[in-house]
């Protein structure tokens, strides 16, 4: 037994090594096992699974570090400063608090952090123009494979749900089965396949139109629909809109303005009894609906331990939810459905992003965490109106995932959670680096001019 750790402990250690020499085919493994990891945990029964992509997103880290370390100088992060201040924030409340471990400190700082330095670890690859086209494409592979896997769910859905679904059974909503494609929740499947429609949108409206592209919207916007999770279905269909405005394509818009009334007068019905639905369960301040609970509570967690909050692994988090926080007990969380602290009973305690923010970060945390989404967003903005097709590509793409991901943030742990939280800092990430390589290129000449 003992050598058989050993074996695949040097097994590992070496993959490890040789993937840091590549550091762009290191980036694109960690995205997709981001993507597949809970999937991969489920069909294999593995537990030690469910760490693979925070073990490739450790070692995309520690390649960033190497190459800003040869390079000499770090290329900048939109918003890096902001967030740092949020890391500082939620560490420092943690050390303070009365009831003090390390190693849940440990654990909840790398939580709320890994997205953020996955980001900053790939903006300090050297990213061309032509990366980005081929990821793109790239991505539109994996796609049509989850839209293949989607059509086989529609087909076979009791079939399927027994061998993807961890319950074994199908979730249902208005009376039909949700599509859940090759994940293990709709959820995912809704994240995941609102996202590519975005990206999809992106590259018709900066590199190319053809069939294939415009099948692919339909199908992921199809995907989107089928699972059934109204914040997505609504998220992919703002976020459309938004890209369609300020395109400022006469055919996009009229699109946008035709479709969109339209839509709203077919499903008014459904649209009315759902807001009051949600309004009663979410926005009520007597509701036991747990992500109500989880939100109201993350405010008096931050006024208790006002300006820092609770600390990292305290509130909100995966690690709060493992190491079941006293703090859930003082609230009398456990007699919430959903949040309790027995297997199967808290199911909900990661239910959505902002009460980790604030809970655990405090007032002062949160806002830092804010102003660095607006730093991501505004540098997206202004990546739109470079010259070149890739950068606009990116920077559509990065604030149609910003929409998105606002919206998909009220219902998952997003920022912290697999299938996504590596997609939206990893674009930026790549952008950051292209316009850190063009500030580079005129100095570049200049040098080489003068050795001439």
């Amino acid at each position: 037994m003992n050598a058989s750790i050993i074996l695949i402990f040097l097994i590992s250690a070496a993959v490890a090594v040789s993937l840091l020499t590549r550091p762009k085919l290191l980036v694109a493994i960690a995205l997709v096992a981001v993507l597949f990891v809970r999937t991969l945990t489920h069909l294999t029964g593995l537990q030690q699974v469910d760490v693979l992509d925070d073990a490739l997103v450790v070692l995309c880290v520690i390649s960033g570090l190497i190459v800003r370390i040869r390079r000499g100088r770090a290329a900048h992060y939109p918003g890096f400063g902001f967030f740092c201040a949020f890391a500082v924030a939620g560490a420092l409340s943690g050390v303070l608090h009365p009831e003090l471990d390390l190693t849940v400190l440990a654990s909840g700082v790398f939580l709320a952090t890994k997205g953020i330095l996955f980001g900053w670890a790939v903006a300090q690859l050297d990213w061309t123009e032509y990366d980005v086209i081929r990821s793109f494409r790239t991505g539109a592979v994996v796609v049509a494979v989850i839209l293949g896997c989607c059509i086989a769910n529609a087909v076979a859905p009791e079939a399927w749900a027994a061998t993807f679904s961890p319950q074994g059974g199908i979730i249902y909503r208005y009376g039909l089965p949700s599509l859940m494609g090759p994940f293990v929740h709709p959820f995912d499947l809704a994240f995941v396949a609102s996202m590519a429609g975005i990206a999809v949108l992106a590259y018709r409206m900066h590199i190319g139109r053809g069939a294939l592209s415009m099948i692919l919207f339909v199908g992921t916007a199809l995907a989107t629909i089928g699972s059934f999770r109204r914040k997505d279905s609504l998220g992919l269909l703002v976020s459309s809109g938004v890209l369609a405005a300020v395109s400022r394509n006469a055919k996009w818009l009229t699109v946008a303005f035709v479709a969109l009334p339209i839509v709203i007068l077919l499903a008014w019905d459904e649209l009315l009894e759902e807001a009051q639905a949600l309004s009663s369960a979410y926005f009520t301040v007597d509701s036991r609906e747990a992500r109500t609970v989880l939100t109201l509570g993350a405010y008096t967690v931050a006024g208790d331990y006002f300006p820092f909050g609770a600390g990292f692994g305290r509130y909100g988090s995966r690690t709060a939810a493992v190491n079941y926080s006293n703090e859930y007990l003082r609230l009398g969380f456990h007699t919430v459905h959903g949040l309790g602290f027995t297997e199967g009973t808290g199911n909900f305690l990661t239910d959505t992003s902002w009460p980790a923010i604030l809970g655990e970060a405090g007032v002062f945390g949160a806002a830092f965490f804010v102003l660095g989404l607006l730093a991501m967003a505004r540098r997206a903005w202004r990546w739109r109106a470079l010259d070149s097709p890739a950068a606009r590509l990116l920077g559509t793409t990065g604030i149609g995932w910003i929409i998105l991901t606002l919206f998909q943030s009220l219902g998952a742990a997003v920022f912290t959670a697999p299938p996504g939280f590596a997609f939206l800092f990893g674009l930026v990430g790549i952008g950051a680096a292209i316009e850190h390589g063009r500030r580079r290129e005129p100095q570049r000449k200049e040098r080489s001019q003068e050795l001439a």
